[in-house]
């Protein structure tokens, strides 16, 4: 194409925009305002139409979502999120270990026995740093002076709470769906699961600090520092071991950071925000409490090997451990570990209501019925629990009776025929 040909195509634009610009200028004031009070009629009359349909598919749009209300209600809550998974490699830290015992009865009435578990914990544990989160009205000179002796580090719970607004939604939408047994706590289950947030609380103020957390009741026989250690080998942001397919014992967590926490107790309370018929049908049981929520998590984020790795959400082992299977959990020192949450417990020490029998469910994952129970010397005053050669990290004494299971002395028991009434 030469340069006269191309002339026309470069000016041909600004020719057609001025014969444009003509027209206009040609167009009187008066058609100018019909035009726009034209341009205006059919913008109302567009809107109209649009809410009139609205309204005429209201009814048919709500009926449609009500009949499939409950897969768009619970898939926030059973979509897999892989964000759990940290991608950034942090500095190990040493771990803290947390005890909690919220209210005001905890040390008089209730829960006397966490003096043993701490105990225990810091035989086994020397060094490390162990912290009570505690109730103001149950903290007095008494507790203080046996915390001192102990190396345990108080923290008010009312202090870490009191403005936390994760905890203000978990009391706004918490209901209680089962007492303990007749006697008990009747806050129990509220206190099982407010423990988690106080222990989020903690952990916001001391960040990237990974957690161990342990109930009152249970008997630790493993190194922390080494144990941490292993679970940032194995890539694990939290991890919790199960009794059953639907019951997940809160008996011994490992929480990697605040962040982690978060995401499972704010899981939690949407489960709450669908109210108790909505929560019930989610969770597939009627007994809505730490348990079954834990369970189910655990279902959602952490039922395969796949799922595991993505969002480092782990079932602690707590089942016997073939010496070649592929788990990075159930090993350490080179040997197989095993966690109990509340399996062996019951079946070598009772439950608190039946202490002088054993005790297995069918539905246990674990069926320890013709083991026994061997203790091993770690050096000349601790020992600790094993069975099938397999090492014990912890015990979950339901019945109580902490002293059958201490790692000092020589009378730790090796089943139901060593416990005395």
């Amino acid at each position: 194409m030469n340069l006269k040909e191309l002339v026309p195509h470069l000016i041909a634009p600004e020719i057609l925009l001025q014969r444009r610009l003509g027209c206009m200028r040609r167009r009187s004031p008066f058609g100018i305002y019909r035009a726009l009070m034209m341009n205006q009629f059919i913008l109302f009359l567009v809107l109209t139409m649009v809410t009139g349909l609205v309204l005429l598919l209201r009814k048919p749009l709500t009926e449609f979502m009500d009949s499939d209300q409950m897969s768009t209600m619970f898939s926030p809550l059973t979509m897999f999120n892989e964000s759990t998974k940290e991608l950034h490699p942090e500095q190990l830290l040493d771990p803290v270990l947390i005890f909690t015992c919220l209210g005001s009865s905890g040390f008089t009435k209730h829960q006397i026995y966490i003096w043993k578990s701490i105990s225990q914990a810091r035989v086994i544990n020397p060094k490390i740093r162990i912290v009570l989160i505690l109730s103001k009205h149950a903290f007095d000179s008494s507790i203080a002076q046996k915390l001192r002796y102990l190396n345990v580090t108080p923290e008010i719970n009312d202090d870490i709470t009191f403005d936390d607004p994760l905890i203000q939604d978990f009391h706004r939408f918490f209901f209680v769906e089962t007492l303990m047994e007749p006697g008990g706590n009747k806050q129990f289950v509220q206190f099982t699961l407010e423990r988690l947030f106080s222990i989020h609380a903690y952990m916001k103020r001391n960040t990237q600090i990974p957690v161990f957390h342990i109930e009152n009741d249970n008997m630790l026989y493993v190194n922390l520092r080494k144990l941490s250690k292993r679970m940032d080998e194995c890539g694990v942001n939290l991890a919790v071991p199960k009794a059953a397919m639907n019951q997940a014992v809160v008996s011994f967590i490992y929480i990697r950071n605040a962040h982690v926490l978060e995401q499972f107790i704010k899981w939690c309370i949407r489960v709450f925000q669908l109210g108790r018929p909505n929560a019930i049908k989610f969770l597939n049981t009627s007994f809505i409490n730490d348990m079954t929520l834990t369970a189910r998590y655990l279902e959602l984020r952490g039922s395969t090997d796949k799922q595991s790795k993505l969002s480092g959400v782990y079932e602690l082992p707590t089942r016997f451990t073939d010496e070649l299977q592929e788990c990075c959990l159930c090993f350490l020192d080179n040997g197989p570990i095993i966690f109990d949450a509340c399996v062996l417990g019951q079946y070598f020490g009772g439950t608190y209501a039946k202490p002088n029998a054993s005790h297995w469910e069918p539905t246990r994952l674990l069926d320890p019925r013709g083991e026994t129970l061997s203790w091993r010397s770690l050096n000349s005053k601790i020992r600790v629990p094993f069975i099938r050669n397999q090492r014990i990290a912890n015990i979950h004494v339901h019945s109580k009776r902490l002293e059958d299971f201490s790692s000092l002395g020589n009378r730790q028991t090796t089943g139901f025929s060593n416990i005395t009434s």
